[in-house]
């Protein structure tokens, strides 16, 4: 994976927090998921996502600290990552069959 691609990810993936976090909805969910697809495709890693988020998170704050939008922020990440979780899972029960 190329610095071009988690650059790339890196400005969506703040712009779609910046709007959920302002009030956007399920729109900027939707478009985290959409993230989390691509960035599975690109071959992204579950740490990768996670520093994007916390770089995201903390230029969101600004000079602000922690605020009642702590929640909404995990929120947001977990919908980013779920698309991670469903091809584990489906891995996993892939293997299962087989050992079946």
């Amino acid at each position: 994976m190329t610095s071009a691609i988690l650059s790339k990810v890196k400005e969506r993936y703040a712009q779609a927090l910046r709007d959920y976090l302002t009030g956007k909805g399920e729109e900027a969910l939707r478009q985290a998921y959409e993230i989390g697809r691509e960035a599975v495709a690109e071959g992204v890693t579950l740490l990768d996502m996670a520093a994007i988020h916390r770089e995201a998170w903390l230029r969101f704050l600004g000079a602000a600290g922690p605020s009642e939008k702590d929640g909404a922020a995990f929120d947001f990440l977990a919908e980013t990552l779920s698309p991670f979780e469903m091809i584990q899972r489906g891995y996993r029960d892939a293997v299962a069959s087989l050992r079946r």
